[in-house]
């Protein structure tokens, strides 16, 4: 694989999780393998030769950023995330050589919610990332959060232009759940066809108020459990180019486990929910190490293909939701002196 596209499909490991910072944040994406192209032939040979004694780009201290905008529904989000990676060990093996464990430190925040976070991170194959974090949610009490319900049957519905479902003034109350998210992302790539699997699991802790057993959560677009899981997964099958451009098609499934109580005798009329569409990315510049790199522009569209409101009932299902998002990284101190 050539190092332009290697690095490149790292940023989009960032761009192209749109819909999963939209969703819960990209923390701990996986870091496709990439070749060190062969240097050129000395002029004269080297007295010694050099001790590979830091990793660009793969360890040390370094960030990530993304600045997103959705419709159908509306939502902004802003996701930053500092991570400090140590390498396990050293290969040349394209399958073994991007590894690392670190801590990640994130904080996601919306007009709603800001969403601190804390958590590790292990790389043991270039091909393989796994995550698990405490990311507590603190809501507002802005534009409509939060939204609790008796049930999960309870009508939550929004529009295109909607930010969170109807409510009644005074309706509206802050508070914090607790949010512990366990995750694995798997990436794989042949030539300039890459293919990725992102997985996250999310448990939702809190005792809503009148005693509620659900409740909205508007990054998502989803109901979940007061106090229980949710899976988000989604599918990206991606084109890259030589020159910056990348088009993918994603597919992504949200569900959520509620409880007896939360489901009151009646079926799960809330999720699945799938949608299906293209992303299309362009990575303006690559400066492996520097402070400020691979900028990146992704649009996406997604048709929902399952969706309690958005396939029919209230909006109709040929409005896709559309995103538009600009990501970027960067790398403070370099590290990694494994040998």
């Amino acid at each position: 694989m050539d190092a332009p596209r290697g690095r490149r499909i790292r940023a989009l490991c960032a761009a192209l999780a749109v819909q999963a910072l939209l969703g819960g944040g990209a923390a701990a994406l996986a870091d496709e393998p990439a070749a060190t192209p062969p240097p050129p032939p000395p002029a004269v040979a080297p007295a010694a030769p050099p001790v590979a004694t830091v990793d660009r780009g793969i360890a040390g201290l370094m960030y990530d950023f993304l600045l997103a905008a959705r419709l159908n529904p509306l939502g902004v989000i802003a996701d930053f995330r500092l991570r400090y990676r140590t390498r396990l060990y050293r290969s040349d093996a394209a399958a073994l050589a991007q590894n690392w464990v670190g801590p990640v430190f994130g904080l996601v925040v919306t007009p709603q919610v800001v969403r601190p976070g804390l958590g590790v991170e292990l790389q043991p194959l270039s091909i393989l990332n796994l995550y698990a974090g405490y990311e507590p949610i603190l809501w507002m009490g802005t534009l409509g959060s939060i939204h609790s319900y008796p049930n999960a049957g309870a009508d939550h519905g929004s529009g295109v232009f909607a930010s969170s479902p109807p409510y009644v003034a005074g309706e509206t109350y802050a508070g914090v759940t607790h949010h512990v998210v366990l995750g694995a992302t798997v990436r794989l790539k042949v030539r300039s066809i890459a293919l990725r699997n992102y997985l996250r699991f999310a448990w939702y802790g809190m005792t809503p108020r009148r005693g509620d057993t659900v409740l909205y959560d508007g990054v998502y677009d989803v109901m979940v459990p007061a106090n229980g899981w949710m899976v988000y997964n989604e599918t990206d099958l991606a084109w890259l180019s030589s020159f910056g451009l990348t088009v993918a098609v994603r597919h992504a499934v949200t569900h959520s486990f509620f409880p007896d109580d939360a489901l009151a005798g009646q079926p799960n009329l809330d999720t699945p929910v799938s949608r299906l569409g293209p992303i299309i990315a362009y990575t303006f510049r690559e400066r492996p190490g520097a402070r400020f790199d691979m900028p990146t522009l992704v649009v996406m569209a997604n048709w929902f293909l399952k969706h309690r409101y958005r396939t029919g009932a209230l909006v109709d299902q040929a409005v896709p939701m559309v995103a538009i998002a600009l990501t970027f990284r960067g790398q403070f101190l370099e590290g990694g002196k494994a040998r």
